[in-house]
């Protein structure tokens, strides 16, 4: 699985970014690559960053211009955003600034604030978020 964070194209001005993808390209039994498939798609303007998968499939993405982590079920549909609109984020102690990586551990998922377009010093912060499940090992690949 990886992410497209914007489907573009930009259209006109001011650009017009599109939805975000998480993909999924099978793997051929020679090893080569299959077919690449949506397993999701955001709605318009989210730009998804990176992500972590739980071990129950639940995938754990950041949404930096939606300023959110959505938590997207092993079917592929949206389970919740956190926070789930632009006011619950403003009431946050510290705002969601552009979130952009996302991580286990443990049962909790940390994810980082870096404030890519403001810049704020002050926003600059590993959100440390309860998700009640683990996350999966990263797969390593081996390169031969």
């Amino acid at each position: 699985m990886f992410a497209q964070s914007l489907t573009g194209p930009l259209h006109g001005f001011p650009p017009r970014p599109d939805t975000s993808r998480l993909l999924t390209l099978e793997i051929e039994p020679d090893g080569s690559a299959g077919e690449l498939n949506t397993f999701w798609e955001s709605k318009p303007g989210d730009g998804i960053d990176g992500f972590a998968i739980a071990e129950s499939g639940n995938i754990y993405a950041a949404l930096a211009l939606s300023r959110a982590v959505v938590v997207v079920s092993p079917e592929g549909k949206e389970l919740k955003r956190n926070p789930p609109n632009l006011l619950a984020n403003f009431l946050l102690d510290v705002p969601m600034d552009d979130p952009a990586s996302v991580a286990f551990l443990d049962d909790r998922v940390l994810v980082t604030n870096h404030t890519l377009f403001l810049g704020n010093p002050k926003s600059y912060v590993v959100y440390d978020v309860y998700a009640g499940e683990r996350g999966k090992k990263p797969y390593r690949p081996h390169v031969r």
